[in-house]
């Protein structure tokens, strides 16, 4: 398929770069213009009706609605971070490139390059499958309800004596229209929210991307540190030195891109990760509570959100054992046979190496899978109590 064609091999994360120009967030002052209506454009459609009208005195009505409420501010406080540190964005772009530009020099033939080929083909094959996915479960999100409304319309079309309830993709506010029982009204509302749910679709893939190509992006700068200290025997001289001042360099911009990285995603993580919880709880207290033909679409969402948090504590656990690796290297490099200054330099490579590097949730933990794990024994312990004190309520 083209679509997975890699156009740019030794680029820096080309295909998200067009994502964020198509969002606005990067290029001209008219991509600002874009980037601010297609954000008013869901809250003016999906959210505030929600907020000013409610959703009347239903409790499991309640709940999913405002988690999705939640869940849209998820999405959108995260890109308005994206937005306020678009030139961090631009500046970690720039630094994964001059590394990536000087390992093009070399031959098509060593390992660094096809380090570097491999993982720039994984990675933008991997950011387009998700924005598929995404786009795609969004889709299903919004097609499996309506192809439920009309099964139900047709099976009680001519029957006075019922009243058919249509499946809405999400709650609806209370604001007067029979959107749940008339069905021109709910496929004016289907047709209303249809491309406002793709659009947060794209917004919620084109930050996950981000993240993912971003910590990617700063482990193969890593592994590369790792590659050249390896090397670093079977050269002498003058070149051993120019050789060692491109690992010191480049172990520099590595951990240039991880204070970048913790810059921009140190709050979004926290965002992402209470969202998760509360959204979680919420959720399947809704579902446990009240099981029926909108519990698909719930399922859906906590589908999303779950596999976004995952892969978020996995990149974190994968990029502190990268930064790890350099200290391995380090001691694995044959030092013994480096001039005495060059091994001075090595061992303060070693040193710093050994120092944990990765991104925190706004300072206050570590992002890794444990963290995942203790997010859903706590989860599910606050969904128990809950729960008990529903029932006895």
């Amino acid at each position: 398929m083209k679509f997975y064609e890699l156009r740019e091999p030794m680029a820096a994360v080309p295909f998200i770069l067009r994502v964020l120009r198509f969002s606005g967030l990067l290029g001209c002052p008219r991509g600002l213009l874009r980037f601010g209506l297609s954000f008013l454009g869901p809250w003016l459609v999906i959210g505030l009706p929600k907020l000013i009208c409610g959703f009347g005195s239903d409790l499991g009505l309640n709940v999913r609605g405002y988690a999705e409420v939640l869940f849209m501010c998820n999405i959108d406080v995260r890109m308005l971070v994206f937005f306020w540190h678009r030139r961090k964005l631009a500046e970690f772009v720039e630094i994964v490139q001059k590394a990536f530009d000087k390992v093009s020099t070399l031959s098509s033939d060593s390992s660094m390059y096809k380090m570097i080929l491999k993982s720039n083909q994984m990675m933008d094959k991997s950011a387009k499958s998700y924005v598929l996915y995404t786009l795609g479960t969004s889709g299903v999100f919004l097609v499996l309800p309506a192809l439920q409304s009309c099964g139900i319309y047709f099976m009680n079309h001519g029957n006075d004596t019922v009243v058919p309830k249509f499946v809405t993709a999400t709650a609806h506010e209370e604001s007067g229209w029979d959107v749940d029982e008339n069905i021109v009204y709910y496929f004016i509302h289907v047709m209303l929210i249809t491309p406002m749910h793709l659009l947060l679709g794209l917004r919620f893939a084109t930050i996950d991307t981000m993240i993912f190509c971003g910590v990617r992006s700063t482990i193969l700068l890593f592994r590369l540190v790792s590659a050249k200290l390896e090397k670093l025997h079977e050269f002498s001289g003058s070149t051993l030195r120019e050789q060692f001042l491109d690992v010191v360099n480049l172990h520099v911009d590595a951990l240039r891109c991880v204070q970048i990285l913790e810059g921009i995603f140190s709050f979004v993580v926290m965002v992402q990760l209470v969202s998760t919880v509360i959204i979680w709880i919420a959720m399947v207290l809704c579902v446990s509570n009240n099981p029926n033909a909108n519990a698909i679409n719930l399922f859906v969402l906590l589908i999303l959100i779950t596999a976004q948090s995952y892969i978020l504590c996995r990149l974190g656990t994968e990029l502190t054992a990268e930064s790890f690796a350099v200290a391995t290297s380090s001691y694995d490099c044959q030092w013994v046979q480096l001039p005495a200054d060059i091994q001075s330099g090595v061992g303060r490579i070693l040193q710093r190496a050994q120092k944990w590097e990765g991104i925190t949730a706004a300072h206050f933990f570590q992002l890794d899978v444990e963290r995942f794990g203790a997010m859903v024994q706590t989860s599910y312990s606050i969904f128990v109590i809950l729960r008990e004190r529903l029932m006895h309520s």
